[in-house]
């Protein structure tokens, strides 16, 4: 079975991890209390979202906390799960629900970057347009060339410099009779 990806922004993904974490540990996660199930909680929460990469600073933020409070709280997180099964066992849960392996973060800089490759892509196909027309051009000017090619060099071999002017005038006047 594929895995289902999902196209969220990093709040996206903040919320969504808030909102199973606290579904899990039964709690609101932004309530200031240092009971040992809520210290638990957001040392999973911030373990999780710093594995994916967000900033401490951010990670903070959104449960109304210092960037050196989520710093401990990661620094702890081999020590919980070495020593207390309980949370182990819940950390193991938020993971399978939040389903850390499946998620892409897309930020504006993705956005930006995916527009930039489109707007490229439409500029390759423009030119590939264009360059197909040119060449169809140089295919029918060289068959052209080619039609005339015996009479050019004719009249390059036989015509001396100083009567090309003599024989333009002949070739015109032949060709505007016919």
């Amino acid at each position: 079975m594929k895995p289902e990806f999902r196209e969220e922004t990093k709040i996206d993904i903040c919320d969504r991890l808030l909102s199973v974490v606290e579904s899990v540990y039964r709690l609101d996660l932004k309530t200031r209390s240092r009971e040992r199930k809520y210290i638990g909680a957001r040392i999973s929460y911030s373990y999780i979202l710093r594995d994916l990469g967000f900033g401490w600073t951010d990670i903070g933020r959104t449960i109304n906390r210092t960037h050196a409070t989520i710093i401990n709280n990661v620094k702890q997180f081999e020590t919980y799960m070495k020593f207390d099964p309980n949370f182990k066992e819940l950390h193991k849960i938020i993971a399978d629900k939040f389903d850390v392996d499946d998620v892409i973060i897309f930020d504006s800089k993705m956005l930006e970057l995916e527009n930039q490759v489109n707007t490229l892509n439409l500029k390759v196909k423009e030119l590939n347009s264009q360059n197909s027309i040119a060449n169809f051009e140089l295919k029918n000017l060289k068959e052209f060339s080619n039609k005339n090619k015996s009479i050019h060099q004719l009249i390059n071999h036989k015509v001396k410099p100083e009567k090309e002017k003599e024989v333009e005038l002949k070739l015109r006047r032949i060709l505007n009779g016919i």
